[in-house]
């Protein structure tokens, strides 16, 4: 059965679409590897206001208090940075994690207190905090809150994690099967352009024996022969005219002297 042969438009489609399957792998294994360093960053940054929050429910400490600057100050600078982070590592984030990277750590705001102190919600979505027998707003940290919305947050980074991971799995599945076809082809193509040159090479090599000169003198000897004389037939069947016609023509010239 004869082989088909490789189209070169078809190959260089193949390696274009190999190539193109590489580079979608390498931007998402890139994509996961900037996750990786969020994440760290991330596990920095909850450990940070951990730091924070705890003291400050256990010695009743504002967050303004003198004595939690340092800390604040390292935390919010690892906030701006996972914030600087976001748009490639988890470009399609939830509340709390907007909440946490939008909401800065030094400035009160009602965002900030949802995350980390004791209140409730509104239907209308006003924040309230508890108050004290003289009506008075109670500002008290609860890490319990915090705790909550971390792991909320947290799931967030891991669900952007399982998606990438599955995008590694079907890219690198596709690439593999992409180059098990190439190098079919490849191998297909091969053996076509060996065997034809060993059939060159053992008809050259028949041609140049004794046998192959036997079969040539008996076989394409007389054929050339017999078209040689053919030729010859026909070549002379048209010369009498032409012989006929030049008499003619002479005794006309010498008729008219």
């Amino acid at each position: 059965m004869e082989r088909p042969h490789t189209d070169p438009s078809a190959t260089l489609v193949r390696r274009f679409e190999l190539a193109n399957l590489r580079v979608q792998l390498r931007l998402v294994e890139h994509v996961l590897e900037e996750l990786d360093e969020f994440d760290k960053l991330w596990d920095r940054f909850v450990l940070g206001l951990r730091k924070i929050i705890k003291p400050s429910e256990e010695k009743g400490l504002p967050l303004s208090d003198p004595q939690l600057d340092d800390v604040l100050r390292e935390v919010d600078a690892i906030r701006l940075d996972l914030a600087s982070r976001q748009h490639i590592a988890v470009p399609d984030y939830r509340d709390p994690l907007a909440k946490f990277l939008r909401t800065g750590i030094r400035t009160f705001s009602n965002e900030l207190w949802s995350l980390i102190g004791e209140s409730f919600t509104q239907k209308d979505g006003t924040l309230l905090v508890p108050i004290d027998e003289e009506g008075e707003s109670i500002y008290k940290v609860s890490l319990k809150n915090f705790e909550i919305n971390v792991a909320e947050a947290g799931a967030e980074i891991a669900r952007r994690r399982r998606v990438l991971k599955e995008d590694v799995r079907k890219l690198t599945i596709m690439l593999e099967e992409a180059e098990r076809a190439h190098a079919e082809a490849h191998r297909l193509e091969l053996e076509r352009v060996q065997a034809t040159a060993l059939s060159h090479q053992a008809w050259t090599k028949f041609r140049e024996s004794t046998l192959g000169k036997i079969v040539w003198w008996l076989g394409e000897e007389p054929l050339r022969k017999w078209l040689l004389g053919v030729l010859g037939v026909i070549v002379l069947g048209l010369i009498p005219p032409i012989r006929h016609g030049l008499g003619a023509f002479l005794q006309w010239v010498l008729s008219r002297f």
